[in-house]
């Protein structure tokens, strides 16, 4: 299994297709990294999300996307979609061990401090759904759960 390093900068998006990634940041003390999972017919490579080492939530919690990844500037918070059933934006503390989820699943524009701006796909009558943008203050969340570690 290869192993590509991915740069990543607070408040910018990080992407990754691939077998493994570790995700580097020098002010970064946890160690994250997406393993290859699986890849559902017509759509893209789910991934385990390892916190250093050890898996994030159950065998079935964190299959997450290998886009959209956003990290804080402060490094506290991992931002990012998951799935299996379906989608699911969701936010990792990483300094307190907990994580929420935030919406369904949404088009992640910028984190910059706390503030999440997303574009969040929303049914309309019987047309196609639309992208309603908003703004999630993270620091305001207050739906937080353990993250277990296995």
């Amino acid at each position: 299994m290869k192993t590509i390093e991915v740069p990543m900068e607070p408040s910018q998006e990080s992407y990754f297709y691939g077998d493994r990634a570790v995700f580097k940041n020098n002010k970064l003390s946890q160690e994250i990294i997406l393993e290859y999972w699986y890849e559902p017919p017509h759509g893209d490579k789910l991934y385990d999300l390892k916190i250093d080492g050890l898996l994030a939530g159950n065998e079935k919690e964190f299959k997450v996307w290998g886009r959209s990844i956003f990290l804080s500037e402060d490094m506290r918070f991992l931002v990012a979609c998951r799935s299996l059933n379906d989608l699911k934006l969701f936010c990792i503390d990483l300094t307190n061990d907990k994580y929420c989820d935030l919406d369904s699943y949404s088009l992640i524009d910028n984190l910059e401090g706390y503030l999440l701006s997303v574009r969040t796909y929303r049914k309309r009558g019987p047309g196609p759904s639309i992208l309603v943008p908003q703004v999630i203050d993270l620091s305001n969340v207050s739906d937080w759960k353990k993250l277990n570690k296995f």
